[in-house]
């Protein structure tokens, strides 16, 4: 028996883009949307506590961007 494992994954980063001058509560909604989804591409329920990395925050040129990545296994087709 092999004493080692092969694995592959594929790592998808979704942003989430504030644009310069839009109002507070855009910036909300697009946190509150980056929250949904990353809860739900990694299985979460309700409630459950998120690690304090689950999302960065950067500027960008026009504006403020929410980036969450998401780890997933390679899908092989025809094999």
């Amino acid at each position: 028996m092999a004493a080692w494992d092969r694995s592959e994954s594929t790592v998808r980063t979704i942003q989430y883009e504030v644009r310069d001058g839009s109002a507070v509560g855009e910036l909300g909604a697009a946190w509150d949307a980056a929250r949904a989804e990353y809860m739900n591409l990694n299985g979460l329920g309700v409630g459950t506590s998120l690690p304090a990395d689950w999302a960065t925050v950067h500027a960008t040129d026009d504006g403020v961007a929410i980036r969450i990545t998401v780890t997933e296994p390679v899908r092989v087709v025809g094999r």
